[in-house]
């Protein structure tokens, strides 16, 4: 099995997050809401084609202004392997050191209990993503 992993940049209050891609078509991301542990698991993605933009995050969350209306939060990039080793925390998260392993730096825990390694990143994929479409 093979993976990839996009990012979601900080939008509005909410952090950055993380998530991966398994060529079973699970798309799947931890999060912290609150300071609790949330999971994103959407099933039925279709690994081949999926492109960062074809996923975005939010409607119906309970934030301090009310209930999210529509999706806010996207993924924007897909990420290499060394890209998301290299990954920074956004200056919002940078405030709660304890919170960035459990944002962000949870993707290795995750793929050691899907029994996955960094040797199953996708490279093929995104080579073929990196030629034929532009991320901005």
């Amino acid at each position: 099995m093979k993976f990839r992993i996009f990012y979601a940049p900080q939008v509005f209050n909410t952090w950055e997050k993380l998530f991966v891609l398994t060529s079973d078509g699970v798309l799947y991301c931890e999060y912290l809401f609150k300071f609790a542990l949330n999971v994103i698991n959407e099933t039925n993605i279709n690994y081949e084609t999926f492109a960062p933009k074809d996923y975005s995050w939010g409607k119906g969350v309970e934030g301090n202004k009310g209930v999210a209306f529509t999706n806010y939060q996207g993924c924007e990039k897909e990420l290499t392997w060394e890209e998301y080793l290299n990954l920074k925390p956004s200056a919002l998260l940078s405030k709660y050191n304890g919170s960035i392993p459990r944002q962000i730096g949870w993707v290795q825990e995750y793929l050691k209990r899907i029994h996955l390694t960094h040797e199953n990143w996708d490279n093929d994929n995104y080579k073929k993503f990196k030629n034929n479409i532009k991320l901005t």
